[in-house]
């Protein structure tokens, strides 16, 4: 029964891969203003999360035990969870701005669910899982009290203006990692654990979140500056703009993550990070733009 329920863990709780995967949907096909500033938030969350592990350090609970080293989800340090704060900040992000009870409902169940779901995983603990939550809800939060200024002042800039906008906000996103890594070090990995692992300290994700960011931020500057980007008029535009877009973005992530894979650092962390970008203005500024030429 508990391998039942440790695999129904895993099953549901990488649910939250298919909601990244179908966030540029909501750019795409739906409304691009609301899509680019989810996708903007879950980057900041990405990073976020990150920076927050990196500033504790708190261990997995399987690294003390002959699961250490099991498993690329077991990679990174413990709180707050990955999974519960992605969710908690696209979904109640999602819920805040469309302001329906159905909204509200499905953010509820689909937090729950992954919460749940990691900890039955034997990712996560309780604590740990609320902690995720509560960092992604303050996110939203935060965001709703910014959201209006905000737009007003990066709509009264010139295009390179904006430009410069998301480069500074890429920094700072930035600039996270190596902040809280100096002032993290309260539960150190042991050296012996450390080297079986793929590396709680690599920082290769949080320059994917910032590559994603600054790609996806400076793609829409240029989109905006460029006659816009109208949805979809029908269902089958949608279909067809979501499978040859989504189907570049993956093909794009997987080409510089083979590249990095045959690099060692600093190259291999220069190559995420660049496929990062260039995944970023695919989706905000190639995407649109071979839309408002060929009519798909």
């Amino acid at each position: 029964m508990t391998s039942i329920a440790v695999l129904a863990g895993e099953i549901l709780s990488n649910l939250l891969y298919l909601v990244l995967l179908l966030l540029p949907a909501l750019y795409w096909c739906v409304d691009p203003a609301l899509g680019l500033r989810v996708m903007l938030l879950t980057m900041v969350s990405g990073g976020l999360n990150i920076g927050l592990k990196i500033l504790f350090q708190v261990p997995r609970l399987s690294w003390g035990s002959s699961l250490a080293g099991g498993g690329p989800g077991e990679q990174s340090y413990a709180f707050p969870s990955t999974h519960a704060e992605q969710t908690a900040t696209a979904v109640g992000w999602l819920a805040c701005t469309t302001r329906t009870l159905p909204a509200f409902a499905v953010a509820v169940v689909l937090i729950v669910i992954v919460g749940v779901a990691r900890v039955l995983a034997g990712a996560h603990t309780p604590v740990q899982v609320v902690g995720g939550t509560l960092v992604g809800l303050a996110l939203v939060a935060v965001m709703l009290v910014l959201d209006h200024p905000l737009a007003g002042w990066l709509g009264n800039l010139t295009m390179g203006g904006q430009i410069l906008a998301a480069v500074g906000g890429s920094v700072l996103l930035l600039v996270l990692y190596p902040a809280c890594l100096a002032a993290g070090g309260l539960w150190p990995v042991p050296g012996s654990l450390l080297s079986s692992l793929a590396g709680p300290l690599d920082p290769s994700a949080h320059l994917i979140w910032t590559g994603l960011f600054f790609g996806i931020a400076t793609g829409a500057v240029l989109t905006a500056h460029h006659q816009g980007f109208p949805p979809a008029p029908t269902m089958r535009r949608m279909v067809i703009r979501y499978t040859w877009g989504i189907t570049g973005v993956l093909l794009i992530g997987l080409t510089f993550q083979a590249l990095a894979g045959h690099a060692i650092p600093p190259l291999s962390w220069m190559l995420v990070s660049l496929g990062a970008v260039v995944c970023g203005w695919w989706i905000t500024a190639v995407v649109p733009a071979i839309c408002r030429h060929g009519g798909r």
